[in-house]
């Protein structure tokens, strides 16, 4: 085969895989956790996709980490837009800083619990999943918890509000 049948070739193999290719992108801006637990994961964003959903319940380890890594990922994005929210309503850097070193500690408090946590599935299969999960509950408490200063204004007893 010549070398210009060679690129020919090539080129349209590119062209037929492109669109799935885009089609997949698209669908991982459509759900902006998906390409992060692919990123954390260092997986394809397909095998992400095909099991951050049904792999909690699979009973099979390497889904169900990528499952509960998945539902971290959607915890901590969420948390992220309640903290910035929030930070956006504090009065003045000196309360934003008091949140920032809160939330550094409250990380630091999660993962040291969630280890504690796990110890007694420290023979186990399952205890990646079961660590990331823990974090993932944990992460979701402390979005609620922030989730009340909200809207909080200058009211007293509303952190911030000096």
């Amino acid at each position: 085969m010549s070398d210009w049948m060679n690129f020919a070739a090539g080129a349209a193999r590119a062209f037929v895989a492109l669109p799935c290719l885009v089609h997949g992108l698209a669908l991982a801006d459509d759900d902006p956790a998906l390409a992060e637990t692919s990123r954390r994961l260092g997986m394809s964003i397909d095998i992400v996709r095909q099991h951050h959903r049904s792999g909690c319940e699979s009973g099979r380890p390497n889904e169900q980490f990528i499952c509960a890594s998945y539902r971290l990922v959607v915890e901590e994005q969420e948390l992220a837009q309640v903290r910035a929210t929030l930070v956006s309503e504090l009065a003045g850097a000196a309360a934003q800083a008091k949140l920032a070193a809160a939330q550094e500690a409250w990380v630091g408090f999660r993962d040291r619990a969630c280890d504690f946590e796990a110890d007694g599935y420290a023979q186990a299969r399952d205890l990646a999943s079961v660590v990331v999960g823990c974090k993932a509950t944990y992460t979701h408490a402390r979005t609620a918890q922030l989730k009340r200063f909200l809207g909080c204004g200058q009211m007293y007893g509303c952190p911030g509000s000096r």
